[in-house]
């Protein structure tokens, strides 16, 4: 029981990384077309 709630943890701390990885290369993206070169 506790290693399936492991389990479930890491993928979802998994899920939270990317998902924070992903808005913070879409903030980027935004930031660099907004200022120009």
């Amino acid at each position: 029981m506790s290693l399936l709630f492991k389990r479930m943890f890491m993928d979802w701390k998994f899920m939270i990384d990317s998902l924070k990885r992903l808005l913070d290369f879409l903030g980027m993206e935004r930031l660099s077309l907004n200022r120009p070169m």
